[in-house]
């Protein structure tokens, strides 16, 4: 099984709220996830955020989302929060890749 994991933190230093930015309409995000949904060779996925607004998104799209601390936002390396996510989720399969997939 493939699964990606898309890292979506509300802060940023340069652009506020980038994930959610809109791009002709739509939130920089939507395009990931739909990018993810279309491959042929990912089986599933999960966003990871820390932020509410891309909670609510989630929710609101029926898009399966982990929920982490502050303290895995900002400069933390990347690692950290898929070693976190991974940690979250529960599985009734074998991992064979996991591929990050980042939203910028």
């Amino acid at each position: 099984m493939i699964l990606a994991i898309i890292p979506a933190k509300g802060g940023s230093k340069r652009l506020p709220n980038k994930n959610m930015y809109p791009i002709n309409g739509r939130p920089l995000i939507d395009y990931t996830i739909e990018y993810v949904k279309n491959s042929k060779i990912i089986n599933d996925f999960f966003v990871t955020t820390d932020d509410e607004i891309i909670k609510e998104y989630c929710i609101e799209n029926n898009i399966k989302y982990i929920m982490r601390s502050q303290k895995l936002g900002g400069e933390t390396p990347i690692i950290d929060v898929y070693r976190h996510a991974l940690g979250k989720i529960t599985f009734s399969f074998k991992v064979e890749i996991l591929l990050g997939i980042q939203v910028d």
